[in-house]
């Protein structure tokens, strides 16, 4: 689970949106911006169309938020991560799902 202070809030969804660089996998689009605060902030995107059980968006949700908080630990520049899951995402392996994320995140 991303804590609450590490969440994008409603309000700053489409300030956070704008002027953002996005990196595409086979299972998800991760958009990253630099962020002025001295923290990381995440919001994970799994639609109806991705996975239609509520239980199932969110243990993908959960997976993500986990890898994400991992992976991000090691990177200097904080920055603001939103990540949306693409069809097919939910059937994934954990360890492919790991090797996505960290493509992903080598060229920050």
């Amino acid at each position: 689970m991303i804590p609450s202070q590490s969440r994008i809030k409603r309000s700053e969804y489409k300030k956070a949106l704008a002027d953002t660089r996005a990196f595409y996998t086979s299972l998800f689009t991760l958009s990253y911006k630099k962020s002025l605060e001295n923290k990381h902030k995440f919001s994970i995107v799994v639609g109806k169309t991705v996975c239609k059980s509520a239980v199932g968006r969110n243990k993908l949700k959960r997976v993500m938020a986990s890898l994400l908080q991992k992976h991000t630990k090691k990177l200097e520049n904080k920055g603001v991560f939103i990540v949306f899951m693409k069809k097919g995402s939910e059937k994934a392996p954990v360890i492919l799902l790991e090797k996505e994320v960290q493509n992903a995140i080598k060229p920050l």
